[in-house]
């Protein structure tokens, strides 16, 4: 005689035994149940059946360890070998409530919810129609548990509503009249669902002739479509969806620039500072521009999202110093070679000298100004965000199948065509002004916001 595979649910109180009590209840279906089901229980068994049948249990005792436990024969006086087993073998499995509302859900082609309710092991797992039919499971042991359980939820609910239980077995004269005065129906899993060969539940009947007496089966919003690019901002993460794909971004300064360019490829290229000023806009958050000194004061300037910067060189400056220590150099030359100065303006006039030296030693690098500054500071957050992308890798150690791609894309369509300078040495890859940036994407790439 085939087992009915649901009828081990009101045969184990609590749902939750050892795998050979779901098995011998259970049978053949069982590997299937357990993967729709069951999980694993964090209680460990304290007794174990006699393998000989001869009606005792056997105690647990564990090893120091934790890493084996030996099952003792309770028997007095004792009969029966102890049993070595494994933590693995007196670990129980138990019903996962959660698991079984988002299967049933699925399976009768309900809104998925779930929320336990009062009377013990029961829980709305779904909602039928525009109404919200509560579609409801309750598993209990023994016939007055459920009785009590079917008066407790009409009570509450007054109103109509789906009640569903592994069997009908429990199922009296008195639970039907319950159930139809509050306008309720009761739905027996056992007969009204199917467990196919590839260990999938399906409805033995469509749910809208099932639930046909409560409404239109509920319109579900058809997903809006993924797009194939788009690059989004969440909370300390990025979600990128390249070429289809989706993967996830950790947050650095980099990306707000990447982003802007995506989102808005410019016809010409835009410079550093302009692109700077456009991220404030867009997320409301100020990045922080290279600080900007009023020379004449020494204080900061703060300036306007859309201010466009425009500052004289310090080189200029550098210029104009330079010239005047390369007069004063001939003047004391002259002195030196004079033979009409004395000896203490000779020595004087190499005193001054010495000093200009050590002057230019210390003071007479390369100077760059703060829009400079602040081209480098945009150009290496993007190398820098390349750099990371290039260097992702799945969880085999092969390089990521998004992210790698992607820093791909960035170098030939981004960071290419942004540079002034195809290498060291080498003359202008474009026309236009040092610090821009730009995007050139290719026809076929769009991306979505």
């Amino acid at each position: 005689m085939a087992l009915n595979p649901w009828h081990a649910f009101e045969d184990i109180p609590g749902q939750v035994a050892l795998d050979h009590a779901w098995l011998s209840r259970i049978g053949d279906n069982y590997p299937f149940f357990k993967s729709l089901f069951l999980k694993p229980s964090s209680a460990l068994a304290t007794v174990f059946p006699c393998p000989r049948r001869c009606g005792c249990t056997h105690s647990i005792i564990h090893r120091h360890d934790k890493t084996a436990v030996l099952a003792v024969c309770r028997c007095n006086p004792p009969r029966c070998p102890d049993i070595p087993l494994t933590v693995d073998q007196i670990t129980g499995f138990e019903l996962d409530w959660p698991k079984l509302a988002r299967v049933l859900s699925r399976t009768f082609g309900l809104n998925t919810k779930f929320l336990p309710l009062s009377p013990k092991n029961t829980a709305q797992f779904g909602s039928w129609s525009a109404d919200g039919i509560p579609a409801i499971i309750t598993i209990q042991v023994f016939p007055s548990n459920f009785r009590q359980a079917v008066a407790e939820l009409a009570a509450k609910l007054r109103q109509p509503f789906l009640l569903f239980a592994p069997t009908s077995d429990h199922v009296d004269a008195v639970c039907r009249e319950i159930l139809a005065t509050c306008g309720a129906a009761f739905f027996p899993l056992d007969a009204n669902t199917a467990l196919t060969a590839k260990g999938a539940l399906e409805p033995r009947v469509p749910p809208s002739q099932l639930f046909a007496a409560f409404g239109p089966q509920p319109v579900k919003p058809n997903p809006a479509p993924q797009p194939r690019y788009a690059l989004r901002k969440g909370l300390g993460m990025w979600k990128l969806i390249f070429d289809g794909q989706e993967a996830y971004l950790k947050h650095e300064r980099g990306i707000f620039y990447v982003a802007w360019l995506l989102y808005n490829p410019p016809e010409q290229p835009i410079h550093a500072i302009d692109l700077m000023a456009k991220i404030p806009e867009i997320y409301r958050q100020q990045l922080g521009l290279a600080p900007l000194v009023d020379p004449t004061t020494g204080k900061s300037v703060n300036l306007e999202s859309h201010a466009r910067i425009q500052e004289r060189s310090l080189a200029l400056d550098d210029a104009q110093a330079m010239r005047a220590i390369y007069r004063k150099e001939k003047e004391l030359e002259a002195i030196l070679d004079s033979e009409d100065a004395t000896e203490p303006e000779k020595a004087e006039a190499l005193r001054e000298l010495e000093e200009l030296a050590e002057f230019q030693r210390q003071h007479t690098r390369r100077s760059q100004d703060s829009a400079r500054n602040a081209v480098d500071a945009v150009r290496k957050a993007i190398r820098r965000l390349h750099r990371n992308l290039v260097r992702e890798v799945d969880p085999k150690g092969n390089p990521h199948p998004v992210l790698c791609p992607f820093a791909l894309h960035l170098q030939n369509h981004l960071l290419i065509p942004s540079a002034r300078y195809i290498g060291p040495g080498s003359p202008p890859s474009k026309k236009g002004p040092a610090g821009c940036l730009t995007y050139e994407p290719p026809p076929t790439v769009s991306w979505a916001a």
